[in-house]
């Protein structure tokens, strides 16, 4: 399951978290893999994929942490504070906002089945940013605890977006107004997600806790630096070779290549390792 058609669900579901949520448990299928996300109803939340115990994520007091086990030992990565760091590598790299223009939002006046609920299908049609129109479906229901699921799963996004300060597309805007804001959760997005089961059973609080204290980021600022080496050596190169090819691109083939090993070397010391293998595990990268 690819993590940026997942995450670009959770994107579109953006929303801050209510005061007084439901707690409970809901199972969702994407792409064929069947993903698990708890919630205790004061914003916490988990999400792993069945059998795949050893990643997981936890969001808690605001924030999204990263679990993963190289053996017994759990490495922990704040993901919000790690995406902010990446996030000066260049705008877009974490979200793909599509919807630049919202055409129509309306009810088909069909229903259908999911999860044993009873919703009502909604068709939503977009310009994107390359001006081409799309039409997504999604059923939608009140029911209490789905409703709440979507919020709670929205506090994801509105974590991880906050931290690198993107903006809401036409399409979370309006799922803000229209559907979380009017009582509705999700049931079926498209083809990209489907819930198969949900109930209003409250999980242990332990299943929130984090196993370890979280990794040390500082590091991360001599990663970024040596990214901005690189980045700036390339540029010397395509700038300088047209005015003596030979040269230059043995002095930017010197410089990047110090600069890679040094980025290299950090990505091994950082978080890369964690927060990699979370994502091939959760969402099967």
């Amino acid at each position: 399951m690819g993590f940026h058609k997942v995450f670009g669900w959770f994107a579109l579901l953006w929303l801050a978290p209510a005061v007084a949520l439901a707690g409970g448990t809901a199972h969702f299928v994407s792409d064929g893999a069947t993903v698990v996300v708890e919630f205790d109803g004061k914003g916490a939340m988990r999400i792993e994929e069945v059998g795949q115990s050893d990643a997981f994520m936890i969001m808690r007091e605001g924030k999204l942490y990263s679990v993963a086990y190289q053996g017994s030992n759990p490495m922990v990565i704040e993901i919000g504070g790690a995406m902010a760091m990446m996030s000066t590598l260049g705008d877009g790299m974490m979200f793909n906002q599509d919807a630049e223009e919202i055409v129509s939002f309306r009810n088909t006046g069909h229903s259908e089945t999911v999860a044993g609920l009873r919703g009502q299908v909604y068709e939503m049609t977009f310009i994107d940013k390359k001006g081409v129109h799309s039409t997504e479906v999604m059923v939608l229901s009140k029911d209490r605890t789905v409703h709440e699921m979507t919020k709670t799963m929205a506090g994801m996004s509105d974590a991880l977006m906050g931290a690198v300060n993107a903006e809401k597309s036409a399409d979370e805007l309006l799922i803000e107004e229209k559907v979380i804001g009017k009582g509705y959760g999700v049931l079926r997005y498209g083809d990209d997600f489907a819930l198969s089961h949900i109930d209003s059973n409250q999980p242990a609080s332990s299943r929130f806790d984090l196993p370890a204290e979280p990794m040390d980021l500082s590091g991360m600022s001599s990663f970024m630096q040596g990214m901005q080496e690189m980045q700036n050596a390339q540029q010397a190169q395509e700038q300088q070779r047209e005015e003596d090819p030979g040269f230059v691109e043995k002095k930017a083939e010197r410089q990047s290549n110090r600069a890679k090993r040094r980025t290299e070397k950090e990505i091994d010391r950082t978080t890369d390792k964690a927060v990699d293998k979370v994502f091939k595990k959760l969402f099967g990268g």
